[in-house]
């Protein structure tokens, strides 16, 4: 999407990153409505700002758009780029509006081994970074899990799973941060290999677990 495509004038990121959860439904909250019906966006395309905005504003890191408003063609939502870490390294997402949990299909891990062998060549030559983590963002995940990540780990690269919902939590554990602690942050750790807990997101911004 067009980082013109919002008129932030008339309503906050925080707010779409606020309603993620219903938005990644492939829902518009109601709070949302009439700013909708009134710019002509959709749920995806709000999911999509809503994960933008969360690397770049929430947890600080450059961020760069790929796919800029295009439904139909097949490329990831964008790049992130953690350079004050060590190691320094690149992540890319990819989001998933849906009714329905999110269900990788071996067309997607095809076309996801695509993204990520562009996108190592691109990250290497022109960003001097190792792209280390694929980070999808969907409503929730089904089907057979574990096979499809085996399927792209070949590429070398951490797939984190990331339920929408726990975007909205991050949120709301680094919001009150400064920004000298939202830089201590590891951020590699945070995305780790297959569906995203509660709890370990949690942990990893330091907020107190989930009670069980």
């Amino acid at each position: 999407m067009s980082s013109t495509s919002i008129d932030y004038s008339e309503i906050s990121p925080y707010m779409i990153i606020r309603e993620i959860s219903t938005i990644a439904q492939n829902r518009i909250p109601t709070c949302l409505r009439a700013f909708c019906d009134k710019t002509g966006l959709d749920a995806w395309e709000l999911l999509e700002e809503a994960a933008f905005y969360f690397f770049r504003q929430v947890l600080m890191l450059e961020t760069r758009r790929l796919g800029a408003n295009v439904l139909f063609t097949h490329e990831p939502e964008g790049l992130v780029f953690s350079t004050h870490t060590n190691p320094k390294f690149a992540l890319m997402y990819e989001c998933k509006a849906r009714t329905e949990p999110y269900r990788m299909s071996s067309d997607d891990v095809l076309r996801y081994r695509d993204y990520i062998r562009n996108a190592h060549l691109e990250t290497q030559v022109r960003d001097h970074l190792d792209l280390t983590h694929f980070v999808i963002v969907a409503p929730r995940f089904a089907g057979d899990i574990e096979e499809r990540l085996h399927m792209l780990e070949n590429e070398g690269i951490v797939v984190s799973l990331l339920p929408a919902a726990l975007l909205a939590s991050a949120y709301s554990c680094v919001k009150d941060m400064e920004y000298a602690d939202i830089r201590l942050l590891k951020i590699n750790q945070l995305f780790a290999r297959g569906v995203l807990a509660a709890d370990h997101v949690a942990g990893c911004l330091g907020a107190a677990p989930t009670p069980q």
